[in-house]
C-alpha cells in the first residue's frame, strides 16, 4: 500500500515537473520568435493622402511603424497631364509631317511608385526612406489652323520617343498629433527626387497591438497513476 502511494506521488511530481519545464521552454521559444519580428511592441498602421509640388502630384501612402524596429511603407504618386479628351492616339510624325501642324506647347506628367522602411523615433515622431521608379510622360500640343481637331484647334499627342522610366528616392518625417480614440492625426513632410518635389501629407494612424503568446501544457486532471 505504501509503495503504491509513493509511486502515485512520484508520478504527480513528475507531471508537474514536466509541466513547469514545458511552460518555460514554450514561453522562451514564443518570446524569441515575437522579439525577432516586432520586439513585442505595438505596431501603428498608417495611411495618407498628400499633395506634392511644384511638379503637382497626388500621393497615396500605406505602411506600418514599429517603436524600436524597422517597419515598411509603399507609396503611389500620380501626376496631372492634359485632358484625355484632348489627347489623340497618334504619333508626333503624323502631326508634324502629315498634317504640317506646328507645336505650340509641351507638358510633362509623372507617375511614381515607391517603397521602403519606416523607423519610429519616439511616440510622436517617425521617419521613412525608400526608393522606386518614376514613369515620365511627355506631351506635345499642336495647333490645327482649320480648327477641326481638339479644342479651338489645339490638341495633344503623347511623345513616346521622349518617355522614360527613371529611378527615384523619397524620404520624410511623420509627426503624430492629436489623438481621437485609437486614431491619431499625423502630418508628414517629405522630399522626392524625381520629380523634385516637396510633399505635405495628412495621415490617419491606428494602433494595432501585437502580443506574444505562451503555450502551456496542462496534465490531464483525471489521469491515474
Amino acid at each position: 500500500m505504501l509503495k503504491k502511494e509513493l509511486s502515485c506521488l512520484k508520478s504527480l511530481v513528475g507531471c508537474h515537473k514536466y509541466e513547469k519545464t514545458t511552460n518555460i521552454n514554450f514561453l522562451i521559444f514564443s518570446q524569441i520568435i515575437f522579439a525577432q519580428t516586432n520586439n513585442n511592441l505595438p505596431s501603428k498602421g498608417v495611411s495618407s493622402v498628400g499633395l506634392a509640388f511644384p511638379n503637382t502630384q497626388i500621393s497615396f501612402f500605406l505602411g506600418k511603424v514599429y517603436a524600436k524596429s524597422p517597419g515598411w511603407f509603399c507609396e503611389i504618386r500620380t501626376g496631372f497631364g492634359p485632358s484625355e479628351d484632348d489627347i489623340y492616339d497618334r504619333s508626333v510624325k503624323w502631326a508634324e509631317e502629315t498634317l504640317g501642324d506646328s507645336k505650340v506647347d509641351e507638358s510633362t506628367a509623372f507617375a511614381s511608385y515607391s517603397g521602403g522602411l519606416t523607423f519610429g523615433i519616439n511616440t510622436t515622431t517617425s521617419i521613412y526612406i525608400g526608393g522606386g521608379i518614376t514613369k515620365v510622360m511627355n506631351y506635345n500640343q499642336y495647333y490645327d489652323p482649320f480648327e477641326i481637331l481638339g479644342n479651338d484647334g489645339k490638341y495633344w499627342i503623347e511623345d513616346d520617343s521622349e518617355n522614360s522610366i527613371e529611378p527615384n528616392l523619397t524620404a520624410g518625417i511623420m509627426l503624430h498629433n492629436k489623438k481621437f480614440g485609437s486614431y491619431f492625426v499625423t502630418y508628414a513632410l517629405s522630399l522626392n527626387m524625381l520629380p523634385f518635389n516637396f510633399q505635405l501629407s495628412t495621415f490617419c494612424r491606428h494602433s494595432i497591438p501585437l502580443v506574444a503568446n505562451s503555450f502551456r501544457w496542462q496534465p490531464n486532471p483525471h489521469r491515474t497513476a
